[in-house]
C-alpha cells in the first residue's frame, strides 16, 4: 500500500516518543514530539517546529559512534529491536540504560543488489521452510535468548564444498545479539548460524565480509558483497499519528526540505535503501527504546 512519506515521518515521530513503556504509561514527559532527538542506523529526518524546538532522527554510521552520542546528550533516546536493547542494557554500562517497548513490530531480511535478485526466490523458500520446520525458532532461542540472558555465543562452522558458488554476505556488528562480530573481528552468533544453515539449503558456500552499516546498500551496488544479512523495514499498521500539521515549520529528510503539506508516495519506510530487493522476514521483534537512566 502506498504511504504519504510525510505521514510516515510524523508516524514514526508519534511512536518514538509516545507509545513506549510496558505497562503503556507515555515514555516522555507529556507525550510531546518537540525536543526529541533519536539515533538511528538506517534514516534521518528532522521536524522544525514553529515553537523553535525540533524532533526527529539522527543517522550514525555504527553502533558504537550511536551509544556514544546517546551517553553525551546528542540524541535522547535510540529505537532498537527488543532484543537488540536489552542485549545492550545487559552487557554494558552497569546498569546505565533502561529498555521501554513500544507496539511497533520491526521486521528483518536479507538484502541483494539487482545483480543477484534472482537469489531471492530461493532464499525465501529457504527461509520459509526453516521456519516451517521449527529451525528458525531454535535459533533464536539458542544464538538470541539464551545470549540476552548472559549466555555466551558461540562460533559456527560453515560447510565448505569444493565446486559450490560462493556467496558474498556481508554483516555489520551493530545490532548484537542478531548481527554479532566478536571483539576479535570474528562473526559470532544468530548471524553465522543462520547463514550456516541458509548455505546448506541453497547449496552454496558463505564468505562472510565484515561492513559498516552505514555503507551496506553502497557494498551491494558496488559489488564488494552480494548479499546482506540485515535490512530492516517497520510495520506501523496499528499507529496513531496525532501530531497536528500547524505545529510545523518544515522537515528535512535526506537533505530536501519538505512543507507539511508535502506528499511523497513511497512503499517502503525509510529503512530499505534504493536498489536493494529483500528477502522474507527471518527474524521479527517488537520496537523498543533504549535511554540513559
Amino acid at each position: 500500500m502506498k504511504k504519504s512519506l510525510l505521514s510516515a515521518i510524523l508516524t514514526v515521530s508519534c511512536i518514538f516518543t509516545m507509545s513506549c513503556g510496558n505497562n503503556g504509561t507515555t515514555a516522555t514527559d507529556s507525550g510531546s514530539t518537540s525536543g526529541k532527538l533519536a539515533g538511528s542506523l538506517s534514516y534521518e529526518y528532522v521536524i522544525h517546529y514553529t515553537d523553535g524546538t525540533e524532533s526527529g532522527v539522527v543517522r550514525y554510521d555504527d553502533l558504537s559512534t550511536m551509544l556514544l552520542g546517546l551517553d553525551r546528550g546528542d540524541i535522547d533516546y535510540i529505537p532498537l529491536s527488543k532484543s537488540v536493547a536489552e542485549y545492550i542494557a545487559n552487557t554494558q554500562g552497569d546498569g546505565k540504560y533502561v529498555v521501554e517497548t513500544a507496539d511497533p513490530l520491526e521486521n528483518y531480511s536479507l538484502g541483494v543488489g539487482e545483480a543477484h535478485v534472482d537469489l531471492l526466490p530461493a532464499c525465501n523458500d529457504a527461509i520459509i521452510a526453516m521456519q516451517e520446520d521449527g529451525t528458525l525458532s531454535s535459533l533464536q532461542d539458542e544464538y538470541i535468548t539464551k545470549i540476552i540472558e548472559g549466555g555466551q555465543p558461540e562460533a559456527v562452522t560453515f560447510e565448505t564444498v569444493d565446486g559450490r558458488d560462493t556467496l558474498k554476505v556481508g554483516v555489520t556488528g551493530d545490532l548484537p545479539p542478531m548481527d554479532y562480530v566478536s571483539e576479535d573481528g570474528t562473526p559470532m552468533g544468530f548471524n553465522t548460524a543462520i547463514l550456516a544453515e541458509l548455505g546448506k539449503r541453497l547449496d552454496m558456500n558463505i564468505e562472510l565480509v565484515t561492513i559498516n552499516s552505514g555503507s551496506r546498500a553502497a557494498a551491494l551496488v558496488s559489488g564488494k558483497v552480494d548479499m546482506i544479512f540485515w535490512v530492516l523495514s517497520m510495520d506501523f499498521s496499528n499507529a496513531q499519528n496525532p501530531v497536528r500539521l500547524e505545529t510545523i515549520d518544515y522537515i528535512m529528510f535526506n537533505g530536501s526540505k519538505l512543507s507539511p503539506t508535502d506528499t511523497v508516495a513511497t512503499d517502503s519506510i525509510f529503512a530499505v535503501p534504493e536498489g536493494v530487493y529483500i528477502s522474507e522476514y527471518y527474524f521479527s521483534d517488537n520496537e523498543a527504546i533504549l535511554r540513559k537512566k
